[in-house]
């Protein structure tokens, strides 16, 4: 016999941004556009440990049809002194959600600038790529296993 529960809510919600009426964008460069943050919620499973040990990390795969999140963005953008309106929309889902333990995806680091080290480290994100974020949440007062 198999216990299995999550926890899922389910809204929808948009955040808007205003850019500049004419963002000029040369040849060759490239502008961040990272003014939002896609989820801040812990993801709750009674698969998925909170707090694991560092050998304990859990996975929980996902589709597009079973997700806990689903995301988009929407772009539109002329080009030159065109009046040509080009619009696309990406659209996103979580594919997995892990916990690890801080140990196993971070790491400390003196920071440099000009060939000088700083006095105190610096704790960075191992293996950050455009595909993952990451949400840090603490025990606290509610010490609950998953």
């Amino acid at each position: 016999m198999s216990k299995e529960a999550s926890i899922m809510n389910s809204f929808a919600s948009s955040v808007a941004f205003n850019e500049q009426k004419v963002v000029c964008i040369p040849s060759k460069t490239l502008k961040y556009i990272d003014e939002y943050k896609i989820k801040e919620m812990l993801y709750r499973d009674c698969d998925i440990l909170r707090f694991p040990r560092r050998n304990n990390v859990q996975t929980k795969s996902f589709d597009i049809n079973d997700t806990p999140l689903v995301f988009s963005n929407r772009i539109a953008y002329t080009v030159g002194d065109s009046d040509e309106l080009i619009n696309f929309e990406n659209e996103f889902y979580i594919s997995q959600v892990s916990n690890y333990h801080e140990k196993n995806i971070t790491t400390e680091e003196y920071s440099e600038f000009c060939g000088e080290k700083s006095k105190e480290r610096t704790r960075f994100f191992k293996n950050v790529s455009p595909d993952k974020f990451y949400i840090k949440y603490d025990k606290g007062f509610d010490a609950m296993k998953h």
